[in-house]
């Protein structure tokens, strides 16, 4: 074979090599491109099950305050711009604009949880505030699974002979959602109780206690431990002291106490609540709470716990002209 036909089926070959890598890493990346475009869509998708959630909490705060026209007021208000939300969703092409609407959406809900406080301790608000925890958690499935997806096709398209074979107009490096402001700088391995709850959920609690005392002279409160050392029962009563809580007017206190990382907690009532009500009534309220705890729903067996103590209270301790609120509302955390 002549030297000439040698080098031209050489670079013929070479030629075709070539063609072949390059359609082989142009498929993978679209393939890739396609897996960040469903899994972007997918996050939308959550975002979008959350904001069609609002109407649903709208209806149960009407509902609540159905005769309060201000309440009402606030509430349409909460609404404004709900029906944009879909057009941003859609919209949305960065993680940085997604999280935005999301930011948005959250503060529709808390502008209409915090409208009428008292729909905290219904019944329907305790299955929407399931729901919602478990969008959250869907929405952040859904944002790691799209920073995987941008890992490996960010890995593909900047690869050494890749980059120079892809067009980076058609194929762009991509942005992951980003971490929380601060996330980037190693952290102190707190494992502070005070972040076993949400906001939304130290939200719920605190407006729970606030419902339940709106008609009693009684006093509520939450406590939260990682760990109880000796019996839940007596752990509770020293934070029942400790919490001065055993000073009210009536002796009427009653705390809600939790070690969270033990999976332990107790009830602790006053003298005056005591002579009241027998040790069934408190066996009521934790096997009341127990079933929303078994499925790890603890904001919501809590707050039922203080709307079933609230009621409990309400008829022993119903709430005079001249009452005040003696102790604070605000949930305690260990020191």
């Amino acid at each position: 074979m002549k030297k000439s036909n040698i080098i031209l089926l050489s670079i013929g070959l070479l030629v075709i090599i070539l063609f072949m890598s390059y359609r082989s890493t142009y498929n993978t990346a679209i393939n890739l491109q396609q897996n960040v475009k469903k899994s972007f869509a997918n996050v939308g998708t959550e975002y979008q099950r959350r904001a069609d959630m609002i109407p649903d909490l709208v209806k149960v705060v009407k509902k609540a305050a159905s005769n309060e026209k201000d309440i009402l007021t606030s509430v349409t208000n909460a609404r404004a711009g709900i029906s944009n939300f879909s057009n941003d969703i859609n919209s949305a092409k960065t993680p940085q604009q997604m999280d935005l609407v999301g930011k948005r959406i959250n503060s529709a809900i808390n502008i209409a949880v915090e409208a009428y406080p008292q729909i905290t301790s219904t019944e329907v608000f305790m299955t929407f505030q399931t729901q919602l925890e478990g969008t959250e958690n869907r929405i952040k499935k859904a944002r790691q699974d799209y920073n995987g997806v941008i890992k490996e096709y960010n890995s593909h398209i900047r690869g050494f002979f890749n980059s120079m074979f892809l067009n980076p107009e058609i194929f762009p490096k991509k942005s992951p959602f980003a971490a929380a402001a601060g996330a980037e700088v190693a952290p102190t391995v707190d494992f502070s109780t005070k972040y076993f709850f949400t906001d939304i959920q130290q939200r719920s609690i605190r407006k729970a206690i606030e419902s339940a005392e709106l008609n009693t002279s009684g006093e509520i409160r939450v406590h939260l431990e990682s760990k109880c050392k000796i019996e839940p029962k007596e752990r509770a009563i020293e934070v029942f002291e400790k919490l001065k809580m055993n000073e009210t007017a009536l002796r009427n206190g009653v705390l809600f106490y939790l070690a969270v990382d033990d999976k332990k907690f107790a009830i602790i009532g006053d003298k005056g609540i005591n002579e009241q009500v027998g040790d069934q009534f408190w066996d009521e309220v934790k096997e009341l709470m127990l079933l929303e705890f078994k499925r790890e729903q603890f904001s919501v067996g809590l707050c039922q716990g203080i709307e079933m103590t609230g009621f409990k209270l309400k008829t022993h301790f119903p709430h005079q002209k001249d009452d005040v609120n003696e102790l604070t509302n605000d949930i305690s955390f260990e020191e």
